[in-house]
């Protein structure tokens, strides 16, 4: 299936939203706990890095293939998250815990709507995958910044915000996926 299939067969606005979901769940991670600025940088790196190697993983999960097209390095990636990062904060203002949280709370829902969305079209493999591929990003992004701090005092692998973080978004995208 070319990227041509999937614009046909999900409506512009959908498709959007499908397509930016891996991108908003390594900034949602990223953004879950402080990890100072070159621990963000590890974070959105290796997130990004994950997200390119969705299509390696899945490479018969047309819905990744076509989010992730052949050719696609985990600098272009990373790029376009640093890209969204910065439309994201520009458009909601993520400037002191209020806004954070309300940004939080409003990229949460989208989880249930893409959920919702491929369940009705895709079959279960393809969204099975597509999970995996989602929680896997999430976990990387969460672990790059411990893996990669020389003053961490105890080695976790996700801060109690990222556990949050991560188990709502588990939870949303099991929501339509039982």
């Amino acid at each position: 299936m070319t990227i041509l299939d999937k614009k046909i067969t999900y409506p512009d606005i959908e498709w959007d939203l499908i397509s930016s979901l891996p991108h908003l769940t390594c900034l949602l991670i990223s953004c879950a706990d402080y990890s100072g600025i070159e621990g963000t940088k590890e974070e959105l790196k290796s997130g990004a890095k994950s997200i390119a190697s969705g299509r390696l993983k899945y490479p018969d999960n047309q819905l990744i293939t076509n989010i992730v097209p052949d050719g696609v390095s985990k600098e272009e990636v990373l790029e376009k998250v640093t890209a969204e990062q910065k439309k994201l904060i520009d458009n909601t203002h993520i400037y002191n815990e209020n806004s954070l949280l309300e940004f939080q709370k409003a990229s949460l829902k989208k989880y249930s709507s893409v959920m919702y969305y491929i369940s009705k079209i895709e079959t279960g493999l393809i969204v099975n995958q597509f999970k995996k591929w989602i929680l896997n990003i999430a976990e990387e992004t969460a672990v790059a910044a411990i893996e990669n701090s020389v003053f961490a005092q105890k080695r976790e692998a996700f801060s109690e915000k990222e556990v949050n973080m991560f188990e709502q978004i588990k939870r949303l995208i099991d929501k339509n996926n039982n």
